[in-house]
């Protein structure tokens, strides 16, 4: 497996500061995993990767020869729902989304994959000063790959909810809304069960959530607008324009969380706060 598209995962993941997990102690039930992906699907040169919060995250090659980025973990309807609500996704648009291939919701061992992206997180390319040195053509385009991003979440039922830098990847020149696994649907918006508040309290990460409890995704896409910012004076007119259509959408979709912190919660956590200080 290509060490250098591992390294890349794990740093977008965990953050460069972070320590690597020792994979050579890899854990019994996810040896047995990577077994399970062997004999029941034949994928070959598996690879773990790390995990963070619920996910384990491998790598892996199906018998087409495409190289899979995994995703797994104790809970059904999260892989579940990130291939149908991928799917929906991709059906509107196979440009700026990728393609669900494979998951399970059923047996012992729950997962999704897709298709490894080759490519980095536009926060990445901020990060490393890429995205300050793209070409002004190249950088309006990645502006028009986000506004066609959000004409397609406009006309679909789906709320991604965790739109961000990290979540926007730059894919042979264009941009790519990836991570769709907390998304839900707009006009039968049920939370998934596994989702606890206290895990929706910040879902969406600071400075993208609309709101505490609540989700929108122009208003995300406006502040990743703002992010990449405006290439070029000759492209001020289209972009405002953009920014002005984006805007004035926030309110429309908005989902408003069906669990919330209770009282007790919400003073233990403030406590903790303060102990931890």
């Amino acid at each position: 497996m290509n060490t250098k598209t591992k390294e890349k995962i794990f740093n977008e993941i965990n953050g460069h500061h972070q320590e690597r997990a020792n994979v050579k102690n890899i854990p019994l039930q996810t040896r047995k995993f990577m077994d399970f992906l062997t004999q029941k699907y034949g994928f070959r040169d598996i690879t773990y990767v790390t995990t963070h919060f619920y996910n384990s995250f491998f790598l892996a090659m199906d018998n087409k020869n495409r190289m899979l980025f995994i995703k797994h973990g104790g809970t059904a309807e999260l892989y579940r729902n990130e291939y149908e609500m991928g799917m929906a996704l991709w059906k509107i648009d196979h440009k700026h989304f990728l393609k669900p291939l494979y998951y399970c919701d059923n047996g012992e061992f729950f997962f999704f994959a897709n298709e490894i992206m080759n490519g980095d997180s536009l926060h990445r390319y901020a990060e490393f000063g890429r995205l300050q040195a793209m070409p002004t053509n190249a950088k309006m385009s990645l502006v028009r790959d986000l506004y066609q991003i959000f004409i397609d979440l406009k006309k679909s039922d789906v709320v991604h909810r965790d739109i961000r830098p990290k979540n926007l990847a730059i894919l042979d020149n264009r941009l790519i809304l990836i991570d769709i696994q907390l998304a839900v649907s707009k006009t039968h918006y049920v939370e998934l069960e596994s989702m606890s508040a206290r895990k929706l309290r910040n879902l969406g990460g600071r400075g993208y959530q609309y709101k505490i409890y609540q989700w929108d995704d122009s208003y995300s896409l406006l502040k990743c607008l703002k992010f990449i910012g405006c290439p070029a004076p000759e492209y001020r007119a289209e972009y405002n324009k953009i920014y002005h259509e984006i805007k004035s959408y926030i309110g429309h979709d908005t989902i408003k969380s069906s669990k919330r912190e209770g009282a007790l919660h919400r003073l233990f956590r403030h406590l903790t706060k303060k102990h931890k200080k």
